[in-house]
């Protein structure tokens, strides 16, 4: 019985002569504890050579993963042709090698030979690979021949930024420049599809079309694990983290908030009140700190601090609360340029002049720090350059992908307009708070 339950183990039914032999020698056949192991290599040789054992054991040695979303819109053929595109192009399948076999893809994804066999002949249309009699089929490329360009997404979290904020639509004006002028084909991808809780197949149905991607503004942890799995290039605008092998574009936040802070202590400023915009804004945060290590001087300056967002109504909010709670300040630093101008705006409108009775400045030097008035004193960023230059990055990554990850800062320089001035006689005490200095002007 022991050669019996060796083949029944490995063979369900007698299909082969081999096998019939097997049984037939099981029946009529008293063998010694020797033989028994001999007959035993004999059957696990003959399975290593049968279909499913070829089968079994290229699964084994497969190291990617196929998921295929069965509640998903997408078809499961597209849905395979997509991840088989993305080990391509991720070399977990190098060209020159040849693909798993049909029945290993279909016992890896679930799917049926004629799933499958559809998904290879789409790779094959694609260029991506070609089919040899008796031999397998072979990747010969890592680019779709339907690309006849670069493909390269832009994606923004939160997507209104684009619209509300001066900042990034300065910089996407920078990205789609430089990709005109490099003829590559530009996709704008909406930030806050990208994290949203769905299956893996949709995500990699918007990623898989491109070569590369940027992303500008701040994504979650989650899914920069995600990026770093899927190990597709990206290059990050305006933000910067080292836990992150990422090629990045930014400023040094630091060095921002320094030049700030000097500005306003060589203008004889005490007390700032700092408007810092988002608590969870890294580069907000970073701002601050680079300010408070500049101006902030036990028992000589001081600074204080209120959270909110980085548009104009929220800079008028703050101004709102920071006079309420009769915080004494001569001058307004801002985390941003939109910000400023709302606190600048609410200022005027309670009837303080600026920079008369309260200095103000921000950060970034959008369109509109220059036309509002006064004009805006406020740090100058390269922002048009920032988009050039992530385009640039992101196409040496392409063309070598293997190199060092590399951060570019950008230049960054005071823009000394009219909102700011030395402080004046009522501010220099640094202890009366604008509602006095306000009722003295009335009077």
């Amino acid at each position: 019985m022991y050669f019996g339950n060796v083949i029944k183990k490995n063979f369900p039914a007698p299909t082969n002569k081999s096998a019939l032999l097997l049984y037939g020698l099981n029946m009529s056949m008293v063998l010694s504890e020797d033989v028994q192991i001999h007959f035993e290599l004999i059957v696990l040789l003959l399975f290593h050579f049968s279909e499913k054992g070829k089968t079994e054991i290229l699964k084994n040695s497969i190291n990617f993963k196929i998921e295929i979303n069965r509640d998903s819109t997408v078809p499961a053929y597209h849905q395979l042709t997509n991840q088989m595109i993305a080990f391509i192009q991720r070399e977990e399948i190098h060209i020159g090698e040849p693909l798993p076999p049909e029945n290993a893809i279909c016992e890896l994804s679930g799917l049926s030979r004629m799933t499958v066999r559809r998904a290879m002949e789409q790779l094959n249309q694609q260029g991506l690979v070609v089919a040899e009699r008796g031999r397998g089929t072979f990747v010969v490329s890592k680019m779709p021949r339907a690309e006849n360009r670069t493909s390269i997404g832009f994606a923004l979290r939160p997507d209104r930024y684009l619209e509300e904020d001066p900042f990034y639509s300065q910089v996407f004006w920078g990205v789609t420049h430089e990709a005109q002028q490099r003829r590559l084909h530009l996709s704008f991808l909406k930030g806050e599809t990208l994290v949203s809780d769905h299956g893996l197949s949709e995500t990699l149905e918007i990623l898989n079309h491109l070569h590369g991607l940027i992303i500008a503004g701040q994504m979650p942890e989650s899914f920069l694990e995600y990026l770093r799995k899927i190990r597709i290039p990206c290059v990050f605008l305006n933000y910067h983290s080292p836990k992150y092998a990422f090629d990045a574009v930014t400023s040094d936040q630091r060095e921002i908030g320094r030049l700030v802070g000097r500005h306003l202590a060589i203008l004889g400023h005490r007390s700032v009140l700092y408007l810092s915009g988002e608590p969870e804004n890294v580069a907000h945060q970073d701002r601050l700190r680079g300010f408070r290590e500049m101006f902030v001087e036990p028992g000589k300056r001081d600074c204080h601090v209120i959270d909110g967002g980085k548009h104009t109504q929220s800079g008028r909010k703050m101004i709102a609360e920071a006079l309420e709670r009769k915080l004494p300040f001569s001058a307004v630093a801002a985390g941003n340029d939109m910000i400023a101008i709302g606190a600048m705006n609410e200022l005027q409108d309670r009837g303080f002049q600026v920079p008369t009775d309260v200095s103000v400045c921000g950060i970034d030097n959008v369109t509109p720090a220059e036309s509002c008035r006064p004009a805006l004193t406020t740090v100058h960023i390269e922002k048009q350059e920032m988009g050039a230059r992530a385009i640039q990055l992101l196409l040496k990554r392409l063309e070598i992908p293997k190199a060092v990850c590399e951060t570019v800062f950008l230049r960054v320089k005071l823009m000394e307009r009219r909102s700011t001035g030395p402080v004046s006689e009522d501010g220099k005490r640094g202890e009366i708070a604008l509602d006095e200095v306000a009722a003295k002007r009335i009077r």
